[in-house]
């Protein structure tokens, strides 16, 4: 009897040992397979991350041109400025190069350094060229920003035909400022 009771008690825990590995084992398999991320998941986190990167890189630019035509803005009535202290209400003859060789203008605008000052040929915030020249009414003069980004040049014109003889709200209509291709002309 003893020996019976003690089989039967084996057999059960044996029996239990096995139910006990089961349940074991799929608990093991079940974490395996829960284990890491899936790439319908990592794709997604992909996407997002692309989304907030095309995001932020517009921002950016965005910053980055309103920087430049603010900076622009300045400059150019810097010029103007320069330009009407230099020749009064005759404004023959006056030019970039004379304006930066006598001193009126900066080397950020003109270029070049103390001693061998430019001509403002590359002092635009878009590595352009600042041209100025003497209008027809020799009371005026003409400034032109050359290489001006053709993704913007409508909001520079804007910016600038302020700075028009007529104090243009914008460039469109205005008789005294045009913004065409990737050139923008004040006439002051």
């Amino acid at each position: 009897i003893n020996f019976k009771n003690t089989l039967g008690q084996h057999m059960n825990t044996n029996t239990e040992n096995q139910e006990l590995l089961k349940v074991q084992t799929t608990k093991s398999s079940l974490k395996s397979k829960q284990a890491g991320y899936s790439v319908e998941s990592i794709a997604f986190g992909l996407v997002i991350f692309a989304l907030l990167l095309v995001g932020l890189i517009s921002v950016f630019a965005g910053l980055q041109n309103k920087a430049r035509i603010t900076n622009a803005f300045a400059q150019s009535q810097a010029i103007l400025s320069a330009a009407n202290s230099w020749g009064g209400n005759d404004k023959t003859g006056v030019s970039m190069d004379l304006l930066c060789k006598d001193g009126y203008l900066t080397s950020e605008i003109c270029g070049g350094t103390k001693s061998s000052i430019g001509n403002g040929a590359t002092g635009n915030p878009w590595g352009g060229a600042y041209q100025l020249a003497t209008d027809k009414n020799t009371s005026r003069v003409k400034l032109t920003l050359t290489n001006v980004d053709k993704d913007i040049v409508t909001s520079v014109g804007d910016s600038l035909a302020k700075l028009s003889f007529d104090s243009c709200k914008l460039v469109k209509g205005c008789p005294t400022a045009t913004a065409t291709g990737t050139t923008v002309t004040v006439t002051k």
